[in-house]
């Protein structure tokens, strides 16, 4: 389902590559050291919670959403709740680049993708017109909703539903957007799946302008 490196079982378990690690362990005082090695804990974070079924951390979560939205097959569902409301980060930002192509991608080969804007006014209205516009053209089902009518509905201002595959992707702190963690939780996956039903009824269907 997911395309994963082949050969990082190998790497990580060479001499060669756990001299280096030693060595920059001992490198405490080098920036790119530590950066490296901050990452390297997460991902060791990550792999025992992914093995124990729990929520794992993803510091950027349009990698998170491609990979999900790569996994998924023709008449599957990718169910989102989007907080990017700013224009120029849909049209210039690289990351969202990729996403949006693969999100066309997908579409087109008949993957549901559906995704509601939480606007706050009419002036956000107007300034993503041509981002919904762009998104339902390239077979994105796109709604939108005033975030003053569904106040106090939902814990995470941004998320993602894949219910063919039994996850979601939640972002739980508005100011931390790029932060998220993906889950495989019934539990919070129902949750979720209920705030997306009530945020849904709420919208409107985006029409063309």
């Amino acid at each position: 389902m997911f395309k994963l490196p082949k050969k990082s079982k190998e790497e990580c378990t060479k001499p060669a590559f756990l001299e280096k690690l030693d060595k920059l362990r001992g490198q405490d005082s080098d920036l790119v050291s530590a950066i490296a090695l901050q990452h390297f804990d997460k991902g060791i974070k990550n792999i025992y919670a992914a093995y124990d079924a729990k929520d794992i951390q993803v510091d950027n979560m349009f990698e998170a959403n491609v990979l999900a939205m790569q996994s998924l097959k023709p008449g599957q569902k990718f169910l989102g709740i989007s907080a990017i409301i700013d224009p120029d980060h849909w049209a210039y930002d690289n990351y969202l680049q990729e996403y949006k192509r693969l999100n066309y991608a997908q579409a087109k080969k008949g993957v549901h993708v559906e995704r509601i804007f939480i606007l706050q006014n009419q002036k956000e209205i107007d300034q993503m017109t041509g981002v919904m516009n762009e998104q339902i053209a390239n077979g994105i089902h796109v709604r939108y909703v005033l975030e003053d009518t569904i106040k106090h509905v939902s814990s995470f201002p941004d998320f993602t539903i894949l219910p063919d595959i039994g996850c979601a992707i939640y972002v739980p702190n508005l100011n931390k957007l790029l932060q998220c963690f993906v889950t495989k939780n019934k539990k919070i996956i129902q949750e979720i799946q209920k705030d997306f039903d009530k945020i849904k009824i709420n919208s409107k269907p985006w029409e063309k302008k």
